[in-house]
């Protein structure tokens, strides 16, 4: 089963370039995943990044 950070899924499907069946793929996968949690700290630091 593979691992994915949450931001992982953020950026995947909130890529506005994302046709639906890519769309539909990366679902699937993300469905298929374990989540990792993201601390506030590590939250607080990809925000700066963006």
């Amino acid at each position: 089963m593979p691992l994915v950070s949450a931001i992982s899924y953020v950026e995947v499907l909130g890529y506005h370039l994302l046709k639906d069946a890519e769309r539909q793929h990366f679902v699937e996968f993300f469905e298929a995943a374990t989540m990792l949690a993201i601390s506030p700290l590590i939250l607080e630091q990809a925000v700066k990044l963006r």
